[in-house]
């Protein structure tokens, strides 16, 4: 009869819980149905995430507006800003979240003031879950800075070892949802989101409308008529809070979106000109070097170059 030998294995060390988290677990109560979970979160995954940072603002004398929401964390330095007219004051310690087409606008307190603020920006599908956060400011909890650190530590780590964002955009979705019950929990009264002024609102609805047809054809008069206004009142709001005409800012947002997918598509330029509705190829390549100041394959080559180099880069350190 064989006998089995003995080994002595090396068990590896292990990282134990606190007791507190042990007692936590223990007063979880056993489920009635075990088929039944918690409800489904209300807010999609964000996508496309960026993070930047400034140490000073430009205070332009119009308002500035784009499809990407962003969120503000004001780490040093307060400052005032036009959010769809409206007057909000960003203190160091809160954060901001502009929604997709607001207008907004830095009014700089003192021209030579040195700031601290994080922004990131992101896309989302279509949702009403952020609502509360609309033109807010949110005092940040102590316990969220060292999260918040996490995030920028996860992100930094996705930018250079050139990873999935799944993580990145967790964290993000987590911070949001806080900020979200931040909102609800220091309101002190029912408080309602302030609307936006009459010609912001004009900007915002036209602004959407172009963002979801952008491939179609697209005229001053047709958008005016969606939204059952005339064509120069629609012009006039353009000219008012964004200090361009309709026809120049719809020539802009389907060049930025070209941009978007030079760099994370594959597609053809002829594709993407369809796509963006700016025609004919010739038309397309006009229209983005007005614009960006380069042809779209050179723009591509420039981001693909841009992309290797850091690469290298980044391979060459010790």
């Amino acid at each position: 009869m064989k006998t089995i030998a003995k080994t002595h294995q090396s068990l590896p060390k292990t990282n134990l819980p606190d007791r507190s988290l042990i007692d936590h677990v223990r007063n979880i109560a056993e489920p009635e149905n075990f088929l039944v979970g918690l409800a489904d979160s209300c807010l999609p995954q964000p996508r496309n995430i960026l993070f930047f940072c400034r140490n000073n603002l430009d205070a332009r004398p119009k308002d500035t507006s784009h499809h990407r929401y962003m969120l503000i964390l004001n780490l040093e330095a307060e400052n005032l800003l036009l959010l769809d007219g409206l007057l909000l004051r960003l203190m160091p310690g809160q954060a901001l979240l502009v929604f997709p087409f607001q207008a907004h606008r830095y009014l700089l307190q003192e021209q030579r003031k040195r700031i601290t603020w994080l922004f990131i920006t992101f896309e989302l599908p279509e949702t009403d879950a952020l609502h509360a956060l609309r033109n807010r400011t949110i005092n940040i909890t102590p316990d969220l800075w060292p999260f918040i650190d996490t995030l920028l530590v996860e992100y930094r780590r996705v930018r250079e070892q050139e990873g999935r964002a799944d993580e990145v955009s967790a964290l993000l979705s987590y911070l949001l949802l806080r900020l979200l019950r931040l909102s609800h929990q220091l309101a002190t009264t029912d408080w309602a989101p302030r609307l936006p002024l009459p010609a912001h609102r004009i900007v915002q609805r036209a602004s959407h409308y172009i963002a979801t047809h952008m491939a179609e054809p697209l005229s001053v008069n047709q958008i005016a008529a969606t939204l059952s206004i005339s064509t120069g009142y629609l012009r006039t709001c353009y000219r008012r809070v964004l200090g361009m005409r309709v026809a120049e800012f719809i020539r802009r947002s389907r060049v930025y979106a070209a941009c978007a997918l030079l760099s994370r598509s594959e597609s053809n330029i002829t594709e993407i000109a369809s796509h963006c509705g700016l025609g004919s190829v010739y038309t397309f390549s006009r229209a983005f070097k007005r614009e960006i100041g380069m042809a779209p394959t050179r723009y591509r080559t420039h981001l693909w170059e841009q992309h290797n180099i850091g690469s290298r880069t980044r391979k060459k350190r010790p």
